[in-house]
């Protein structure tokens, strides 16, 4: 077998186990954070057909959020937040005939931009626990041997 073959195979096993013993660690609690607090509802009819966040995320049933793919502004002056979220909303409330209700929980992009920077965990490898494993000794032993071999050669 050729050597780049052997170091495929083996390149496959190693990153495999690796996943095996990947941690993520818990994310955030987000529940305070300002920035997905709501920024406005759009109602329809006396109904909420729509809320927008403080960063400009939409949420709505299905058949709504089909019909608005692809057709919402993506940014507002290069960013998100705010901005974003008042010209979605006047976008979603006028291609439904509706009226936007800015939420007490609005930001401005000012208050928005000096939130704190979220701090996502990185996942990691238990590199102790994969070394434990016996799969990990049988990819060392696959190792040691083709060395040999090469070595014999």
């Amino acid at each position: 077998m050729s050597e780049d073959f052997f170091q495929r195979i083996v390149s496959s096993r190693e990153m495999l186990l690796e996943a095996d013993y990947t941690r993520f660690p818990e994310a955030p609690d987000l529940s305070d954070y300002g920035g997905i607090k709501p920024y406005a509802t759009v109602v329809v009819g006396g109904q909420i057909v729509a809320t927008i966040d403080n960063q400009g995320g939409v949420s709505s049933d299905d058949a709504l959020g089909r019909r608005l793919h692809g057709i919402l502004a993506g940014e507002v002056d290069g960013t998100n937040g705010p901005n974003l979220a008042h010209a979605r909303a006047d976008q979603i409330a006028e291609l439904l005939g509706g009226r936007v209700v800015k939420s007490e929980t609005a930001l401005t992009q000012a208050e928005f931009s000096a939130l704190p920077k979220i701090e996502q965990p990185k996942p990691w490898i238990d590199y102790d626990a994969m070394r434990a494993d016996p799969k990990y000794g049988l990819i060392q032993e696959m190792k040691h041997r083709r060395a040999e071999y090469l070595a014999s050669q």
